[in-house]
């Protein structure tokens, strides 16, 4: 009774939308959207069965990215959800929505909300990607790890088996990044992820001149500490937070450290002050 109430609020919507001259086709797409991820009676379908018109889109607009789920709207439309499975967007979750034609619908709202999840719009540059394994926690508290790209189905296979969940995977830290000039960085936390998309949204690698000298010692959000004395190391950093997923707090590089430029000169920085000022360093172009 809900889904035939929903399809007829729609379709007299878009019976007035069609009669009024003021109003743009966006705002039907809008409605449309709407009903579609309103609808209680969508059944899951394979991919081959959507449109052509869809599967092209999908192919193309989306090719980073690994179907987790395509479903079908009786008398309104297609839901697909996607994840990134490659760049530096890796595991980030999308919707994309198509009518019975197959036609993508594209939503007026900007919100960043599952109206327009599917428009993809600016996607920023693209000049990291992750480096395989990585592990995301599940919106259920489970954790799934990607050795290898098959093991994406994974990710697929838990969002059908649990249809009540449609928040996206969380991306555990640390993890390991490799620029496209063959750099590979170790990245601790959200922030770091958010500093090195940045910089490739201005052109190159943010604060990436100087890189840390192993030892170095964090202090863990609980007054723990943990020392990394090498590469390897940092995956008790990861297990730290496994074994305590109450924390979200990033770890505190404790100091004095060492940094190494990349033309090879080494200094001491004594604390975070000068870190900053060693970034910002970095931001105007390099060592001086």
């Amino acid at each position: 009774m809900k889904t035939k109430l929903i399809i007829s609020i729609f379709a007299a919507l878009v019976l007035f939308t069609a009669c009024n001259k003021d109003s743009s086709k966006d705002k039907t797409d809008d409605l449309l959207i709407e009903a579609i991820i309103n609808a209680n009676n969508k059944e899951s379908i394979d991919f081959d069965n959507l449109p052509m018109s869809s599967k092209d889109i999908l192919n193309t607009e989306y090719a980073n990215d690994f179907v987790l789920l395509s479903m079908y709207a009786p008398e309104l439309g297609y839901e697909v959800n996607t994840v990134r499975d490659k760049g530096s967007d890796l595991g980030k979750r999308s919707d994309a929505y198509f009518n019975l034609s197959g036609r993508k619908l594209i939503s007026s709202k900007g919100k960043g909300d599952k109206g327009d999840k599917g428009d993809k719009g600016d996607k920023g540059k693209e000049c990291f990607a992750l480096m395989l394994p990585v592990t995301f926690s599940m919106p259920d508290g489970s954790e799934i790890t990607i050795e290898e790209k098959e093991d994406w189905k994974m990710l697929r296979s838990w969002y059908q088996n649990n249809p009540g969940y449609d928040e996206k995977p969380m991306l555990q830290f640390p993890v390991t990044i490799k620029w496209y000039d063959g750099e590979m960085q170790d990245v601790d936390s959200r922030e770091e992820m958010k500093e090195a998309k940045e910089g490739c949204n201005k052109g190159g690698k943010k604060d990436r001149c100087f890189r840390l000298v192993l030892p170095v010692t964090y202090t863990m959000p609980d007054g723990s500490e943990i020392t990394i004395e090498e590469k390897e190391d940092r995956k008790m950093l990861r297990s730290w937070y496994q074994t305590n997923p109450g924390y979200d707090e990033k770890p505190m590089l404790q100091f004095p450290v060492t940094i190494k430029w990349y033309d090879g000169e080494m200094q001491d920085v004594d604390s975070r002050e000068e870190m900053k000022e060693a970034k910002e360093t970095c931001e105007e172009g390099g060592n001086d």
